[in-house]
């Protein structure tokens, strides 16, 4: 499942700077294990903007995932 999910963050990035930005945060997350308040750190942000992120993008990535790989919910993955 993880070439499923890079894919599928490659496309959200290539959406927006902000996707990307959103794209980058989660794989902090996933592939590296990192708490919202280091990814927070790092970007300059605070936790709560991280949470922000994620939220906002949680719909998107749904529709993305309907759209290019045929899967009706993140959680089939």
């Amino acid at each position: 499942h993880r070439d499923l999910v890079t894919a599928l963050l490659i496309l959200h990035a290539r959406t927006s700077n902000r996707d990307a930005d959103s794209a980058t945060a989660i794989r902090l997350r996933t592939w590296h294990d990192l708490s919202v308040a280091e990814i927070a750190h790092r970007r300059g942000s605070t936790d709560r903007d991280v949470f922000r992120l994620f939220a906002h993008d949680y719909a998107e990535l749904n529709s993305l995932l309907v759209e290019h790989f045929r899967i009706t919910a993140l959680r089939e993955v």
